[in-house]
């Protein structure tokens, strides 16, 4: 639509498509929809023999020894910036960037950058630290390791 999210209300939205702002709400709601039955196509944990070549791979590239010899996952969180302070508890969405936002961490794959694990829905003042508790990795790690 040739917009960038941080500058789009969703009355904007709304008057540059030519529809009404619950139109918006539903066409957003039916895309999250969409992306989210795709999860398990794409996102999915390597098997026993991938998770032996990711070790290898991290000793070969990043020389990581000893005590991280068995990660083969690494997690990194970022901000997904909100145009505007929520309504309902914004202060909690206050980041330290000096912007509102969601916490989103994202597990991937060293090696080929493949995700195979995310958390998303904290707010924006939520510390990475306390946001990995909300991951896979932290949540089921039998999982994972």
């Amino acid at each position: 639509m040739g917009r960038y999210g941080n500058g789009a209300s969703l009355e904007d939205v709304a008057r540059f498509a030519g529809c009404s702002e619950g139109a918006v709400e539903l066409y957003t709601k039916r895309c999250f929809t969409a992306i989210e039955s795709l999860h398990n196509d794409f996102v999915c944990l390597p098997t026993d023999q991938e998770k032996e070549e990711e070790k290898s791979w991290v000793n070969q590239h990043l020389g990581f020894r000893g005590t991280w010899r068995e990660g083969w996952v690494m997690y990194d969180g970022t901000i997904v910036v909100l145009y505007a302070k929520p309504g309902l508890n914004g202060d909690a969405y206050f980041t330290r960037k000096s912007n509102y936002g969601l916490n989103l961490q994202i597990g991937n794959l060293p090696s080929n950058l493949c995700i195979v694990d995310y958390s998303h829905g904290l707010t924006g003042s939520a510390h990475d630290a306390w946001a990995f508790e909300s991951t896979g990795a932290a949540k089921y790690p039998d999982w994972f390791f």
